[in-house]
């Protein structure tokens, strides 16, 4: 589908996670998507993928497809969403505030970082509220470009909100991040660990 042209951008069958009715679900729309969607379709291919000795590699060779240049593409138009969206939607002053969370948002942060009293970021990361908070925008930045690039839907998501304070902040990094599992929706290897770590890095974390 990548490689055809097709949009990696907002395909909910892209979805890895749940049970088998699920994936056969997804599986059998996104062979559909190519008529529907008038992208040229691979000949074969929906014998091949369905055959019952199936084999991911012999496959994948058969029809000169790379799955990691897949993957990367397909990061990378998720990210080119991801910036259309904030240019979109985002305040133009993107200025974060040094204040304290609302009382008023504070219950539902707490509960996504999984502190119950003291700050939300002295709870196993502290120097993340000491960072500048340009970096939390970063680290939520590559949890959003993951989420859609793993085909999380991005509409209505809250925590796409990348203006306020610090701590309102970290708590969409950490809601963001406990989406993936919420959601069925596949994480990649080491995301969180990426994101929380000290020494972060926006584009090596982009790049990884």
């Amino acid at each position: 589908w990548i490689t055809a042209g097709g949009s990696p951008v907002q395909q909910d069958w892209f979805n890895q996670g749940g049970s088998k009715e699920q994936l056969l679900a997804r599986l059998r729309k996104g062979l559909g998507q190519f008529q529907e969607h008038a992208v040229p379709c691979p000949a074969g291919l929906q014998e091949a993928v369905l055959v019952e000795d199936f084999c991911f590699d012999a496959c994948m060779s058969h029809f000169g497809l790379d799955w990691e240049k897949s993957k990367a593409a397909r990061i990378r138009a998720g990210y080119a969403a991801l910036c259309d969206i904030a240019t979109r939607s985002e305040p133009q002053s993107m200025q974060v505030s040094e204040a304290k969370a609302s009382p008023a948002e504070t219950p539902r942060q707490r509960l996504v970082s999984g502190d119950s009293s003291g700050t939300s970021g002295e709870q196993g990361e502290p120097w993340l509220l000491k960072q500048h908070g340009d970096v939390l925008v970063q680290r939520l930045k590559v949890v959003k470009a993951a989420w859609i690039a793993a085909g999380g839907s991005s509409v209505q998501q809250d925590w796409f909100n990348q203006s306020g304070s610090k701590d309102q902040l970290l708590a969409r990094l950490r809601k963001g991040l406990g989406q993936f599992q919420e959601h069925a929706v596949p994480c990649p290897a080491g995301l969180q660990e990426a994101v929380l770590v000290e020494d972060f890095c926006f584009d090596a974390c982009m790049s990884h």
